[in-house]
């Protein structure tokens, strides 16, 4: 077949185009170190940009591929480890794992939600020979490039490998100070804690470092914690110890409610990172909603580095009795203690699976007399029961009380921090909504629904504050003051009237009325006070 002649110009056009190509692959190694970008950054707006390395050597990974896998978009890490991947902003991104402030359905990477919420990006890596990992909690803004570079693991480390990547991950545990250890063990009673029976929370609220609080779900806040708390490489059936004991520790834990969370990152509590694995990660899925219990309530599943060949009694370390946190034999293999001693040594875990026991034989080794069971979700909630006093818990001001249980239902009114009611019988009272449990309570004069999350038991209700967004800052300020002041002039006699001349200020009202959206009657004073 005979080709028809190409015109001059179309010669001369296909000749640039092809000196053009040329030359741009000829200067391309050379662009990073002129204007340090690619040349894919010519056309690069928002996303990721970054570098792949070995966590050991430093050396850049070639070929790595980086991928956002719910959009469906991944690139590939050039000769120097680096990468760019094109992103959209993430304020609405239509497909991506999420993790969001409250009201929650989630399904495979996708939440659904009912109220105020914001979404993130999970960004994974993979390479041969390294341990596939991801980095959650990333943002996109218009704009902007985030940076955010990798440290990958090998698959099967040398031990020399698995000393550095020890003391680059791990956290350096060392012994509490006794003395905080027991003011803290007083002020919560350190007795069994309140779980009730075959319960485990969806969510888990985490002081984050810069101060504002996540809502997490409580499987994707796990994939965080353990391999912060045990080395990515350790064996399968000890990195599934570590995540029944971290879930039982995070459904215990109500340490930051000052400030509206159950959970910090650090070793106060138990470390995360937004940063995840493939093999802790499956730890976490393998063991989806299994957790240790003792007479029915989920144990304070406590751990540690190391010991020296046996673990402590609770009352040796803290003040109080617990029945599963028994001194034990352990054949970690170290003849110094790393740690509090109590519960769980993880050196010890490591070697039980080493010697083939599998993550329910090493849980009932460390800790005495438990059952390690899973929880099938949506269970109704046993935490309260009718008649209960309760209150709202600190950083909850504003949680709402509804006509039926799910955030769907109409909005009644809101409550204030502090404020205390009751728990009214209904025959749905615990049931699971889209992740949540709801109670139905009495505030004041108002009654509804209300989410678990925030609220918590207390002694006798002696506020009963139902106020809609209106009136809200009013009402607070004149609680705040009258417990001042109630604080300051250490009032005792009870019989006494609050309104006798000289006792409160003359422009203290006795009741407050139609503060609110249609929110009317009088808010009780406590108990013993008639006005």
């Amino acid at each position: 077949m005979i080709m028809p002649r190409k015109s001059a110009p179309a010669r001369f056009i296909l000749s640039l185009i092809i000196t053009l190509a040329a030359a741009a692959a000829a200067i391309h190694p050379l662009l990073p170190g002129l204007c340090g970008c690619s040349v894919l950054a010519l056309a690069f707006e928002t996303g990721f940009q970054g570098r792949v390395v070995d966590i050991c050597s430093q050396e850049p990974i070639a070929g790595a591929i980086v991928s956002i896998k719910f959009l469906g978009r991944s690139t590939v890490t050039d000769s120097e480890g680096k990468y760019q991947l094109s992103a959209p902003p993430n304020s609405f991104p239509p497909s991506s794992r999420a993790y969001v402030t409250h009201g929650t359905q989630r399904a495979y990477g996708t939440y659904r939600t009912y109220g105020t919420f914001k979404t993130y990006y999970e960004v994974f890596v993979q390479a041969s020979g390294y341990t596939e990992m991801s980095d959650t909690l990333q943002r996109v803004s218009k704009g902007n490039v985030t940076q955010l570079d990798f440290e990958m693991i090998p698959q099967n480390p040398t031990p020399e490998q698995r000393r550095i990547i020890d003391a680059r991950l791990m956290v350096p545990q060392q012994p509490p100070a006794k003395a905080e250890l027991d003011e803290w063990s007083r002020s919560r009673g350190f007795g069994l804690p309140s779980r009730q029976k075959e319960y485990l929370p969806s969510t888990i609220r985490v002081l984050m470092p810069d101060g504002h609080v996540e809502l997490m779900d409580m499987e994707e806040y796990l994939k965080g914690v353990v391999p912060m708390e045990m080395p990515a490489f350790w064996s399968e059936q000890a990195l599934r110890a570590q995540a029944v004991a971290a879930r039982c520790y995070a459904a215990t834990q109500h340490r930051h409610l000052d400030k509206g969370a159950d959970v910090c990152t650090t070793t106060h509590c138990q470390c995360w990172s937004s940063r995840h694995y493939r093999e802790t990660d499956q730890a976490v899925i393998d063991t989806q909603r299994v957790v240790a219990t003792c007479d029915g309530s989920v144990i304070e599943a406590y751990y540690f580095a190391h010991c020296d060949g046996h673990t402590r009694n609770v009352e040796d370390v803290w003040t109080s009795y617990l029945p599963y946190c028994r001194s034990v034999w352990c054949a970690c293999g170290s003849s110094s203690l790393c740690g509090h001693g109590v519960g769980m040594c993880q050196s010890g875990a490591q070697e039980m699976a080493r010697q083939d026991s599998d993550y329910r034989q090493i849980l009932s080794h460390y800790y005495t007399g438990i059952t390690v069971q899973y929880i099938p979700p949506d269970l109704p909630s046993a935490r309260f029961s009718t008649g209960d006093c309760v209150e709202v818990m600190p950083g909850y001001s504003g949680l709402e009380l509804r006509a039926g249980p799910g955030e769907e239902s109409p909005l009644i009114t809101t409550l204030l921090e502090g404020s205390k009611g009751e728990v009214v019988e209904n025959e749905n009272n615990g049931q699971s909504v889209h992740g949540d449990y709801w109670w139905y309570v009495r505030f004041g004069n108002s009654i509804g629904w209300s989410q678990e999350s925030g609220l918590e038991r207390c002694d006798s209700p002696s506020f009963g504050i139902t106020i809609g967004e209106e009136g809200k800052w009013q009402l607070g300020c004149f609680i705040s003051s009258l417990r001042d002041l109630l604080a300051r002039e250490r009032a005792t006699d009870f019989g006494r009237n609050p309104f006798e001349k000289g006792f409160l200020p003359s422009h203290f009202p006795k009741t407050f009325k139609s503060f609110g959206k249609g929110v009317q009657g009088e808010i009780p004073f406590p108990k013993g006070f008639p006005p």
